[in-house]
């Protein structure tokens, strides 16, 4: 017999994009730049009702030029991903995490104030398939 899924959607996100080898931090809960690599993401949440709901991933490395970094991450995610979506589950259901229609799943990110910092925003459509 399996145990129900209690962790929150918050968690769920969290710990999916924390599998990547590099840390995660919510978008919104960055206060400064954290020690490089990293990822940011959009926490999300939804119910069955909700439809698809766009969102976002950030990658950042300390490149000098060279995007290898990023670029693998991005290709970790898109291979987890598939071309179908994949499930991560939490308490009432699971969060079907899928590619963009209307954006290309990866695009290059630079910042301005740091020619060396270079980045992929991964965009992505959340479905939540709890009630």
């Amino acid at each position: 017999m399996s145990m129900p899924n209690t962790k929150s959607q918050k968690a769920a996100l969290y710990e999916f994009f924390s599998s990547f080898g590099i840390p995660a931090y919510e978008e919104t809960g960055l206060l400064k730049r954290p020690e490089l690599p990293y990822m940011t993401y959009q926490d999300v949440t939804g119910r069955y009702w909700d439809g698809e709901i766009a969102a976002h991933a950030q990658i950042w490395y300390q490149t000098r030029g060279d995007m290898s970094g990023a670029d693998s991450i991005a290709k970790l995610i898109s291979e987890r991903i598939g071309t179908s979506g994949c499930i991560i589950g939490c308490d009432g259901g699971g969060i079907l995490i899928k590619r963009s229609k209307t954006k290309a799943f990866s695009q290059k990110l630079t910042d301005k104030t740091d020619i060396d910092l270079d980045g992929r925003q991964i965009n992505l459509l959340f479905e939540f398939l709890v009630g």
